[in-house]
């Protein structure tokens, strides 16, 4: 019998994605650390969500796909900029 090592639980969600003028309405998906290796997920840039994003209540941090990073920042780099999905605040760390 095969066991599980990791498992990445997720909600998705339609949300509205805004950086400045700019805004999206885009699929949300909420998850842990373990999501990006589980499904063979490679950022262009930046990093995936690490262990202490996983369990820190204070980081909002958020990882972009292609096509919403060029919506809203339209060829500039996301990487730290600061966005809302939703009424909540995150950081771009992909």
């Amino acid at each position: 019998m095969q066991r599980a090592e990791n498992i990445a639980p997720f909600l998705s969600a339609q949300q509205t994605a805004k950086f400045l003028r700019q805004s999206v309405q885009t699929t949300v998906i909420g998850t842990n650390n373990y999501y990006a290796e589980i499904n063979s997920y490679k950022p262009i840039s930046g990093r995936f969500l690490s262990q202490e994003d996983a369990v820190s209540e204070s980081s909002s941090v958020v990882v972009l796909g292609y096509t919403i990073a060029e919506k809203l920042f339209s060829g500039a780099e996301p990487i730290g900029q600061a966005i809302k999905v939703g009424n909540m605040g995150f950081r771009v760390i992909a």
